[in-house]
């Protein structure tokens, strides 16, 4: 089997933000990640071993994003939780010694003793082994136990930097890597937090060349911080009352606060700014998450220039097995949500689905444009892809906006057509302009898009845009039942609405709508938030019935059956430019 050499395939350039990198005399060798993986692997590894070592982080990541958007899960601290529980050998060791240094672990690592026979996922066969953390159902708010995961040292700088490589190549996928591992490593550091609760962040910004120090015994007898710690003492509740006391507080340079100082949440003195402990984790965060996206780029770079070399390397054997590896790990082939076919939906069913199958995001424009006969840009091209993914076809689809479009739509679709609105439309269905068939947008396209302006503006996710008054009275207001129209209309229960607006307030967005769709489905199964309008509206339609009581087959409109959330909008896709 061919031999691979990891410090030739796994590099990872840096440049650190406080300068060269320092460590403290005298200090024990820590773990990779308390250096931000700074270090070359060392030793070789077979192809086998390199990714069973990737397919074993890729699974472990896979499970943390799962746990993170679990509509089970009940706060932030609990997937801190659950991460720490399936790290057996990390909460027993804060660090490794030199011999344990140059040894690669072949196997994935799971450990035994720590309950691995409870996971019982069906997960997914990766190159003839069967994944487990894939596969995993349990949830961070407590649900089912599952395996525990052990990283030798070696493994775990070699595993993240491999992942480097091979998500380097999206954008998207940079920023899901990056969000991902900054969970765990917040984890991790809660983990070793409990055990040397005041020395550990200084050593650890430290030993990354990041200044940081407990207060003197000058900044201690300061006026201001005891003004200071009175203020953070009487904001914070009984669960936080640390906030108060000084020896939880730390200095570091004006420079690597500036974005809590601009969020005016720290106090400033003598060119040191004054951070409560949490604020000192954010700013290591923070410094990892660029650095980590800084070796992300040099990933690409590196990349680039392999594939533009001829000849068969190492480093190409291995990057071609990332990349059948992660072409595998995104998305089956049997596992994507395919859109409706055209013509399925006329135009005049969309106000009968509307009322009955549509997310409240797509209700909200449908009914915006019905009462005001116009909509701004942002309003029309999500809703216009939507009406495409359900099945609408482009003549259809004229005839709609030519009849709702009032304001400024010319009176017919003759006129329409004319209009720059018309352009639009056919500029979806890849007829005009690039001749490129857009899909419908996602729930994170729809979350990042700008707040209404105007009147006539109506677009976005109802859940992040809407105060509070008004989404409680959108909440509160009966919809039609998913069942049919011979069924009773229903709506939210009063701890429902609470629920919902208890998510909103924590930005929970997405987990906000999951919980207003079970409110109104209550016959629904489904374990997975949403990641599209079409998905809520594919699965709530597999709730009608037909005139014999029996649940209806699924049209042509919507998707066959699945059961795990597709990725298929996140394929990876080579970027054209740096």
């Amino acid at each position: 089997m061919q031999t691979i050499t990891a410090s030739n395939t796994a590099t990872s350039p840096r440049s650190s933000v406080g300068g060269p990198l320092e460590k403290p005399l005298g200090a024990t060798t820590s773990a990779e990640w308390m250096t931000m993986y700074e270090h070359k692997p060392h030793g070789k590894s077979t192809l086998f071993e390199l990714e069973a070592m990737v397919a074993k982080r890729m699974e472990f990541l896979a499970w943390i994003d799962q746990q993170v958007n679990s509509p089970q899960t009940k706060s932030f601290e609990a997937v801190l939780d659950a991460i720490v529980a399936r790290l057996p050998e990390e909460r027993r060791s804060s660090g490794v010694t030199e011999a344990a240094r140059g040894k690669v672990a072949v196997s994935l690592g799971y450990d035994d003793s720590a309950g691995a026979a409870a996971n019982t996922g069906s997960g997914v066969v990766i190159g003839g082994r069967r994944s487990s953390s894939r596969g995993s159902t349990g949830s961070a708010a407590g649900g089912s136990q599952v395996a525990s995961i052990v990283f030798q040292p070696e493994e775990d700088v070699t595993s993240h930097l491999l992942c480097r490589f091979a998500f380097c190549m999206s954008e998207r996928w940079r920023d899901w890597l990056v969000r991902t591992e900054r969970v765990l490593l917040t984890a991790r550091i809660k983990m070793e937090m409990a055990k040397s609760p005041f020395t550990f962040l200084v050593d650890l910004m430290k030993r990354n060349g990041l200044p940081c120090a407990p207060l003197t015994e000058k900044q201690l007898a300061d006026p201001m911080l005891h003004a200071y710690l009175e203020y953070r003492r009487a904001k914070a509740d009984g669960a936080r009352e640390s906030e108060g006391r000084a020896e939880n507080y730390y200095a570091v340079p004006l420079s690597l606060a500036t974005r809590l100082i601009k969020k005016r949440s720290v106090l400033c003195r003598a060119g040191q700014a004054i951070l409560f402990r949490d604020q000192v984790q954010e700013v290591f965060l923070t410094v990892f998450c660029a650095h980590l996206n800084r070796g992300l780029h040099s990933a690409y770079l590196a990349r680039a220039q392999q594939q533009s070399l001829s000849e068969e390397t190492e480093k190409s054997t291995v990057m071609s097995m990332l990349d059948a590896f992660l072409e595998q790990f995104i998305a089956a082939p049997t596992d994507s949500l395919q859109e409706g076919v055209a013509g399925a939906v006329k135009a005049g069913d969309v106000q009968r689905l509307a009322q009955t199958h549509f997310p409240p995001c797509m209700r909200m424009i449908d009914a915006h444009l019905r009462r005001g006969g116009h909509l701004k840009h942002h309003g029309r091209f999500t809703y216009g892809l939507f009406l495409k993914a359900i099945g609408l076809s482009l003549e259809d689809s004229m005839e709609l906006f030519a009849t709702l479009m009032t304001v400024k739509g010319g009176g017919s679709v003759e006129a329409f057509a004319k209009t720059s609105y018309g352009y639009n439309v056919r500029h979806n269905y890849g007829v005009e302009g690039k001749k490129t068939s857009y899909s419908s947008a996602s729930c994170a396209t729809l979350l990042a898009l700008p707040p209404t302006v105007d009147q006539h503006d109506c677009h976005g996710c109802p859940f992040r845009f809407r105060d509070e008054g008004a989404l409680r009275t959108v909440l509160g207001k009966e919809v039609h039942n998913p069942k049919g129209r011979d069924y009773p209309s229903i709506r939210p229960t009063a701890g429902d609405i609470e629920d919902i607006v208890s998510d909103c307030k924590g930005q929970h967005y997405t987990r906000a709508c999951y919980k207003y769709f079970m409110s109104t489905h209550p016959d629904a199964r489904r374990d997975t938030l949403f990641r599209s309008p079409y998905e809520y509206y594919s699965t709530s339609l597999e709730s009608e019935v037909n005139a014999d009581g029996v649940e209806s087959a699924r049209s042509s409109a919507s998707p066959g059956k699945r059961t795990s959330v597709s990725l298929n909008e996140d394929a990876v896709r080579t970027r054209t430019s740096p």
